[in-house]
């Protein structure tokens, strides 16, 4: 494969261009899709002090912070996993932002950045409370106060997909677009996005099926192919859940040595092709629903 000076590159290139620091978004769900050959490389290549924002906490994020790549969490009071993840917001090195808004009133703070507004107005509730990112207005329409949220600008945001080709034209099976739905707002709402893929594909098979095309080239800065690259988690339409993964780690969560399981499973794994190798194709192939669709 020929490489793209812009957009196309390994996984260890692109996480090297997120500095110490950054404001860091993830893209995915609780469910799957989210970027863990990413975050593992980021955890690989020690980054820290970063500042994570999400709607949500799942496995990728409480990695992170457990690997003490983060300094500082912006996400919603739900939507821990079934691992227990939540109990890592008790860890002292943690600045923890936001914790009452709920998963609609976190993510509306992307949805005003990816439009360009200042705010969003989300349905009031009194768990909000007032602080520095949450305050109620007078709605010009009527009477009642309404809550707003400001807006969440990401410096980079990470996100795992289907398919792309080396110029950033990122592709998910249509069946899955509304799964997607989310990542686009994030992307739209960061200033650089990078996109993880099972497969890098040719533009001519982007341009024979268009509608399929959830992301276009300009709005993406960084692709890097990275298969089964949501694993331990699923990614809708391409495998699913592999849920001795997950077992291992709700494992760990529990446990007293949560060191020994990063350094087998992270620190000690070269790259993402070695993780994959250590999986072994028989477990992988377990956890398949449908084979590469393109060509």
């Amino acid at each position: 494969m020929i490489q793209s000076e812009t957009k196309y590159t390994s996984v260890e290139n692109a996480v090297e261009r997120i500095p110490d620091g950054a404001l860091l978004a993830l893209g995915g769900n609780e469910a799957g899709r989210q970027p863990m050959a990413l975050v593992r490389e980021l955890i690989r290549q020690q980054k820290r002090n970063l500042h994570l924002a999400s709607y949500r906490y799942g496995v990728d994020l409480d990695m992170l912070v457990r690997a003490g790549c983060a300094a500082k969490i912006d996400t919603s009071s739900n939507g821990a996993d079934e691992t227990g993840s939540s109990q890592a917001f008790t860890q002292p090195i943690i600045e923890v932002e936001r914790m009452t808004l709920d998963q609609e009133a976190a993510f509306a703070r992307f949805s005003a950045a990816a439009s360009d507004l200042p705010y969003a107005l989300v349905k009031s509730s009194s768990q909000y409370g007032e602080n520095a990112g949450v305050t109620t207005i007078q709605d010009v329409f009527g009477k009642e106060p309404v809550t707003v949220v400001r807006r969440m600008d990401p410096d980079f945001v990470i996100i795992h997909a289907h398919a792309a080709d080396i110029d950033g034209n990122v592709q998910m099976d249509v069946e899955t677009h509304a799964d997607f739905a989310r990542d686009i707002v994030l992307a739209r709402a960061a200033k650089y996005v990078i996109v993880s893929v099972e497969q890098i594909v040719s533009p001519q098979t982007i341009a024979t099926a268009p509608w399929k095309t959830v992301l276009p080239a300009q709005i993406v800065d960084c692709i890097v192919e990275a298969p089964y690259g949501a694993h331990p988690f699923a990614c809708v339409g391409r495998y699913g859940a592999d849920q001795q993964g997950k077992n291992e780690y709700a494992k760990m969560v529990k446990s007293d040595d949560a060191h020994q399981w990063f350094i087998a499973n992270i620190y000690d794994v070269q790259d993402h092709k070695a993780y994959l190798n250590s999986l072994g194709l028989k477990r992988l192939q377990g956890v398949t629903t449908k084979r590469s669709a393109y060509s």
